[in-house]
């Protein structure tokens, strides 16, 4: 929802320039919780362990059959659309992300100002391609019109 991103493009909705990715590890370490604040996660920390990987940051980490498609489709999505995420958990198996540290992630400032310019480029856009499928719309209906009177002259 954040990026639109669907097969007509990509527009932005937000007008965020970045996406951080935070706590999307979609695995967990021998050591470490199932849920950030839950070691054991109600037993998953020990029967959901059907893969066992290396995480981002180079140490064995375990994630389910469900996760890990879950970390493909995203790394999917954000590679097939060219998003702008940041991974910010070296513990992650989301590799598709550049990855970088939260605090300075955040550091950051965004220019208000832009966001005006992005909406009215964004709208001109939207406009110009209307008017393209109109053009496009207006050529093929030429060139039916000219094939079939070719083909009425040929016979």
């Amino acid at each position: 929802m954040l990026t639109q991103s669907n097969n007509d493009g990509r527009n932005n909705f937000f007008g965020y320039d970045k996406i951080l990715l935070i706590g999307f590890d979609y695995s967990w370490e021998h050591d470490g919780n199932y849920y950030s604040f839950n070691k054991d996660g109600d037993g998953k920390h020990n029967y959901m362990r059907h893969v066992f990987l290396i995480n981002q940051e180079g140490n064995y980490a375990f994630t389910s059959e469900n996760l890990l498609f879950s970390a493909k489709w995203l790394d999917t999505y954000v590679k097939q659309f060219k998003l702008p995420v940041v991974q910010c958990s070296k513990k992650s198996i989301v590799s598709c992300a550049k990855v970088a540290k939260f605090e300075e992630q955040i550091q950051y400032k965004y220019k208000c100002a832009d966001s005006v310019l992005i909406k009215q480029a964004h709208a001109r856009r939207r406009r110009l391609k209307a008017e393209l499928e109109q053009q496009n719309q207006v050529i093929h209906k030429v060139g039916i019109d000219h094939y079939y009177n070719y083909l009425a002259t040929t016979h």
